[in-house]
């Protein structure tokens, strides 16, 4: 019985592949004997991950603390306030709940998408003859049979082949077609090197071949990549500090509330009006609303985000993005449009190469492309719709394109016999006939043309080393040579005149250069990571106008060997990542991630997958991308520009500092209510506010403003902004001006109560209400300007949404004085020098905050 190992079968011969899985490379397995196997090893399939149900991620979402905390919450006003304050609490939890459900649900579709890349006929050997199966019924030690257009079911050891040339680009990132072999290939051999293997999720461009199954399923090199894809994903920083901040604010809070309940019940206070307090108190303390602000202020971040050609599958990485510093991208798809063009044409005249461009056709180079497209075989008549080999279609387009009379007149020709290519002879040629003449044309590798070809000694060594620089920058090559006949033989190949050199490149995606940049503007580096050898890699990000030296450049090999100090000091300077595979580059995410980079990775195949999903930030590619790649990103760039990610990043900036401002103006507030009735209380004085004045301010009056910091618009500024900081946590930064600013707020609502209670309890209860609200109202404005009231003071009241918010906030106070509602709220009417009093607070705690801003702010420049 054989079952499934990970061995390096790149370096087996046929012969040991044979005699391991016990197989007649003729006859196949028989039908019983892949019974037994499907049996052992199991379907191939992706089924070692485990599909989640939508009800165990909807229930997941009630264990978040605080939905917990705000369910307590209501359960206990709905007995002690009655339904309103339930409702409104209850709604805030319905929120949370939402919208954390539909983004945990919709990541778990990327493992849906890799399971049904999997399930697709293909053919194969069984009991001596060739027959179609379902790719999932496929076993080790089945002989599979490839030609143009299949797919293959699994990861297969070549046996024997015929000009096969496989596209990997979805599996190793390599944009052009790779030429297989059977020979033995040593153990280090990089995956993308690994001529004699083909990979499941490989389709073949060209030739025929047959090899053996060396692994299925999840052992395939495409399901470690779903293995590696399904690991689950931390929360976000913003996440996980405001959890840490409502943590520790619930803590404090419950202690002082608990203090302040027994000392109520002590100095005989009714155990229901107490309890009734101590309610409105916790819920003042903890900032419940915080998590609605955040999740309101990201899903309008979302909708933003959109408009920006770029949509956002999880909420929490667009404060993610406005911490990245560097965006590792793949080159093919994404720096190129992952499709072969023409790009250089070296004619040969009189003895000399000269190179020509699409503004320069002259005769020769002209039917150097004619008589190349004349010896193809593509189908089509329309430009990028041709179907064939790669290089022939790019020789299609670009006639088509450039010159189309040219591209007519292949219908005055006719082609009477041919010698079709084989990856032994490198070549193929055909004999044509126009206007009664006869011509031989020869199209393929350099060397080989050249063979053919009468030139002196000079011209030939002139020939392979233009085709040799042309290699080194990347091109893939081809010659091409004619000759008359009078024969129909195409293997009459002497004494042959030499055309041309063509070259083809994977061409830049136009605007690229211009948009990394950018990128580098602000304060973003960006880093090329690729399965493509290391000269086609720099020659990609020459063309771009990227300079990059070879301590620049890493190749997959160099990166295994590197110690872990060697590869830090290499990522601080490091542009290109070439020849690596899938793991390589997540490992080399890890390794940047490890080291205090917060990194961005842009992507479109399945070989990107891992890397999307490990990275802070996965951006994959809308139009190209496969649905593995886009289902484990995190952002999908509509338009698959990569322009797109700097206006991303400007916005994720711009909605990280607005939730940052929400943030502090929320704990500030409600750390100068929970302490003004603690202090009040210590020092035997009746409470500042009563429970239903509490709820008013943090659940109604504070709403406005906080939903204004949080939805502001897009500063132009913050394009040029710096990435925060990873080891400076400016959320914490904010927390303590949120203490500063609520100890301000607090110190002179504490003198206005004292003075109000020279009248009444009642009358220094309205002064506090007005003067909490009002204060409260000038620190928002503070935290919002980016200067101080007296460097700016136009500027100061420039955000026309928060304006709108502190009128919204200040009529909803004032609805409280209406007779009826005044009474139910316990307040009284204040005079003309009781609210010139207010004002006078209101003033001298604008500016105690705004000068405290101008210390901090002169100390951190």
């Amino acid at each position: 019985m054989v079952l499934m190992k990970n061995y390096a079968y790149h370096q087996w011969s046929v012969d040991d592949v044979r005699r391991h899985f016990k197989v007649d490379l003729k006859e196949g397995l028989s039908t019983n004997e892949a019974k037994r196997r499907l049996a052992l090893n199991g379907p191939n399939s992706l089924s070692n991950i485990k599909e989640i149900t939508a009800l165990t991620v909807l229930l997941r979402q009630f264990a978040n603390f605080f939905v917990v905390l705000l369910s307590v919450a209501a359960v206990v006003s709905y007995f002690s306030h009655g339904w309103f304050d339930a409702v409104i609490l209850i709604s805030i939890i319905a929120l949370n709940v939402a919208v954390g459900f539909f983004q945990e649900y919709k990541a778990e579709k990327s493992l849906a998408a890799l399971k049904r890349g999997f399930s697709f006929k293909c053919k194969i050997i069984r009991d001596g003859r060739i027959q179609e199966s379902d790719s999932e019924q496929v076993v080790v030690g089945d002989v599979i049979v490839l030609a143009e257009g299949d797919r293959s079911p699994a990861d297969i050891r070549l046996i024997e082949e015929d000009g096969l040339r496989t596209n990997e680009s979805s599996l190793t990132g390599e944009s052009l077609p790779v030429s297989k072999k059977i020979t033995i290939l040593p153990l280090e051999t990089p995956l993308g090197d690994r001529k004699n293997m083909v990979f499941g999720a490989s389709t073949v461009a060209a030739g025929r071949g047959r090899g053996v199954v060396v692994a299925t399923g999840s052992n395939t090199e495409l399901g470690l990549i779903a293995t590696l894809v399904e690991k689950e994903e931390d929360i976000s920083p913003l996440e996980k500090n405001i959890i840490y901040i409502g943590k520790i604010f619930s803590v404090v809070s419950i202690f002082i509330s608990s203090v302040i309940f027994f000392y109520g019940l002590w100095s005989g206070w009714h155990y229901l009006e107490i309890t009734a307090f101590v309610i409105a108190l916790l819920v003042a303390a903890v900032p419940e609303s915080l998590p609605t602000v955040t999740t309101l202020a990201l899903a309008l971040g979302v909708i933003g985000m959109v408009k920006r050609k770029a949509i956002v599958r999880k909420l929490g990485v667009i404060e993610s993005l406005g911490r990245v510093n560097v965006i590792a991208t793949d080159k093919t798809g994404t720096i190129t449009k992952n499709e072969l063009s023409l790009a250089k044409i070296a004619y040969f005249h009189k003895g000399q190469l000269f190179e020509s461009d699409s503004s320069e056709m002259e005769s020769i180079t002209t039917r150097s492309l004619l008589l190349s497209l004349l010896a193809s075989n593509v189908s089509g008549e329309e430009v990028n719709e041709f179907i064939g080999d790669p290089l022939e279609v790019a020789i299609a387009n670009y006639l088509i394109s450039n010159c189309q009379e040219t591209f007519i007149s292949r219908t005055e020709f006719n082609r009477l016999s041919e010698i079709p290519f084989s990856s032994d002879n490198k070549y193929n040629s055909v004999i044509l006939l126009h206007n009664r003449s006869k011509i031989l044309v020869a199209k393929g590798a350099v060397e080989k043309i050249v063979g053919f070809c009468k030139l002196t000694y000079k011209e030939r060594k002139d020939i392979l080393a233009e085709a040799e620089r042309l290699g080194s920058l990347g091109f893939r090559t081809v010659a091409v040579a004619e000759k008359k006949m009078n024969s129909n033989s195409a293997s009459d190949l002497k004494v042959m005149t030499f055309l041309s050199i063509m070259a083809f490149a994977d061409a830049p995606v136009p605007g690229v250069g211009e948009a990394l940049q950018e990128t580098i503007k602000l304060g973003v580096r960006p880093i090329i990571i690729t399965g493509d050898h290391p000269e086609t890699a720099r020659y990609i990000a020459e063309r771009i106008g990227w300079h990059v030296s070879d301590q620049d450049l890493v190749s997959g090999e160099d990166f295994s060997n590197l110690t872990k100090a060697q590869l830090k000091k290499k990522l601080e300077h490091v542009k290109i990542f070439a020849r690596v595979s899938p793991k390589d580059k997540l490992k080399i995410v890890e390794a940047m991630e490890s080291c205090g980079y917060i990194v961005a990775v842009t992507g479109d195949g399945v070989n990107d997958a891992p890397a999307l999903k490990a990275a802070t930030v996965g951006i994959a590619m809308g139009n190209r991308g496969t649905d593995v790649a886009r289902e484990a990103s995190d952002i999908i760039l509509v338009d698959d520009n990569y322009a797109t990610i700097i206006n991303a990043i400007a916005y994720g900036r711009a909605i990280y500092d607005n939730i940052k401002n929400a943030m502090t103006f929320l704990i500030a507030g409600n750390f100068a209510e929970i302490l003004l009735i603690s202090l009040a209380m210590l020092f035997g004085l009746p409470a500042p506010l009563t429970a239903l004045q509490i709820l008013w301010i943090n659940l109604i009056s504070d709403s406005f403003p906080s939903l204004a910091l949080a939805f502001g618009g897009l500063p132009k500024r913050m394009v040029r902004d710096l990435p925060r900081d990873k080891d400076k946590d400016s959320i914490k930064s904010s927390v303590s001006l949120s203490l500063i600013s609520g100890l301000v707020v607090l110190v002179f609502c504490m003198a206005i109560y004292i003075w109000g209670l020279y009248q009444s309890v009642a009358h220094a209860r309205t002064l506090v209400f007005f003067a909490m609200g009002w204060s409260q109202m000038a620190l928002v404005l503070s935290i919002k300007a980016k200067k101080r009231i007296w460097q700016d003071f136009k500027g100061f009241f420039s955000s026309r949404s928060l304006n709108i918010g502190i009128i919204l906030a200040l009529l909803v106070q004032f609805v409280t004085l209406i007779p009826n509602i005044r009474e139910v709220f316990g307040l009284e009417l204040l005079s003309t020098k009781e609210i010139v009093a207010i004002i006078a607070v209101v003033i001298t705690t604008l500016f105690g905050v705004e000068f405290i801003r101008y210390y901090k702010d002169k100390k951190a420049a």
